[in-house]
């Protein structure tokens, strides 16, 4: 559980990139389809705006949009093999006090790329009817 909750704490920096200074302009997609999709066409084409529009950047903290425009994730530089949901999993925050996501929990999307023996699992999940990649954000943070 501990290896879990440090894994999805870091999926934040994972989420992290070097795009504009400007936040990203439309964010999330309007079906869980649609995310799939957005994602597989953010991560071949290597697309950090686009990636980054997937995330729910209004209820991000400021220090983690620095943060996420600072760094570029290394899964980005590497070939994609695959993308396909993953609801079967529990969420694993759901049972500490320390985080929370930033948008209601739905599930993972699993990212497989050439070379890499596990595949990257991507939280996700739905706010106010768009559909976001899911990012972990201190519990006490009001929003």
């Amino acid at each position: 559980m501990k290896g879990r909750t440090l894994v999805t704490m870091c999926l934040a920096a994972l989420l992290a990139t070097s795009c504009s200074k400007g936040d990203p302009v439309q964010y999330g997609a309007g079906s869980k389809d649609e995310l799939l999709l957005a994602l597989e066409r953010a991560a071949r084409e290597r697309s950090m705006d686009r990636f980054l529009s997937l995330t729910c950047w209004p209820r991000l903290p400021s220090s983690l949009k620095d943060r996420f425009r600072a760094t570029t994730p290394g899964f980005m530089t590497k070939q994609l093999e695959s993308v396909r949901f993953d609801d079967a999993k529990e969420d694993h925050l759901a049972k500490q006090r320390e985080y929370k996501w930033n948008v209601n929990f739905l599930g993972y999307i699993e990212m497989k790329y050439q070379g890499d023996e596990e595949p990257l699992e991507l939280p996700y999940g739905e706010f106010q009817g768009r559909y976001y990649l899911a990012t972990t954000v201190r519990a006490d943070r009001e929003f």
